[in-house]
């Protein structure tokens, strides 16, 4: 099974209608891509396009980026009119901003995982994610988290503990850390009950509680609380895959 066959299993579990909203790249784009970067396309990327290369069925909904490679083939060509001498061979634009410049994928000096960086001027710019496939597994695990349309946030206090401590207290206590996870944002799950630590300030980290279920964030929130004491916590409504993807259809209507 490829990674995009096990996400797609993955997501259909909490999100039934995500194979009627997302599109594969039409063969004739993913060849004119090619020619316009005058490279070859990464595995995992061409995995990426023939599965939702026309559209991602809201996965990227709260990165802000159009996937679609209709986007990336015209930010390619734009780049190409302002520098006639660019090389795409450093970095493969995958994706455009909303309101940043966009997404691209670089081969790891060591041959392992493609990072995806932020691109400025066409260049690699700064570290997004470990890899395209685990940028995508991350977007569907917190999807999972908000499947209700809510879920729990939780701010440790400043030192109790910071975000690895925190990490490695729920592994001791039986919850999984997952391999997409990254420095920053730290997934753990416990069967249905699933756990993300957001890290930017690793002293003071934010810790969101989700599930499928209400009762299992309610459980989730109990396990904490056995882990770092007393807390606040806050409810805080969010988007479903299934409302992104309503989402993105009405903004495409004329």
């Amino acid at each position: 099974m490829s990674w995009v066959d096990e996400l797609k299993s993955r997501i259909l579990e909490f999100d039934p209608g995500f194979l009627s909203g997302i599109r594969p790249a039409a063969a004739g784009d993913t060849l004119e891509l090619t020619s316009i970067l005058r490279t070859s396309l990464p595995k995992d990327y061409r995995e990426f396009l023939a599965a939702m290369g026309k559209s991602d069925g809201g996965l990227f909904y709260t990165e802000r980026i159009d996937s679609s490679i209709d986007a990336v083939i015209s930010y390619c060509e734009r780049i190409l009119e302002e520098t006639t001498e660019h090389s795409f061979e450093r970095c493969i634009p995958i994706a455009v901003g909303v309101d940043f410049e966009g997404l691209g994928i670089i081969a790891a000096p060591d041959g392992g995982d493609r990072n995806v960086v932020f691109l400025s001027d066409g260049q690699p710019g700064d570290y997004a994610h470990r890899s395209l496939p685990a940028m995508c597994f991350s977007h569907g695990f917190m999807f999972e988290q908000c499947a209700t349309g809510s879920w729990v946030m939780i701010r440790s206090p400043t030192g109790r503990p910071e975000a690895r401590r925190a990490a490695q207290m729920l592994e001791d206590a039986g919850y999984a850390r997952q391999w997409f996870s990254s420095a920053r944002q730290l997934h753990l799950r416990q069967d249905n009950k699933l756990i993300t630590i957001l890290a930017d300030d690793p002293g003071q980290p934010l810790i969101c509680v989700g599930a499928r279920e209400r009762s299992a964030i309610e459980a989730a929130v109990g396990d904490l609380s056995q882990i770092m004491g007393d807390f606040e916590t806050e409810w805080t409504e969010e988007t479903t895959l299934p409302q992104a993807r309503q989402y993105m259809l009405e903004a495409e209507e004329p």
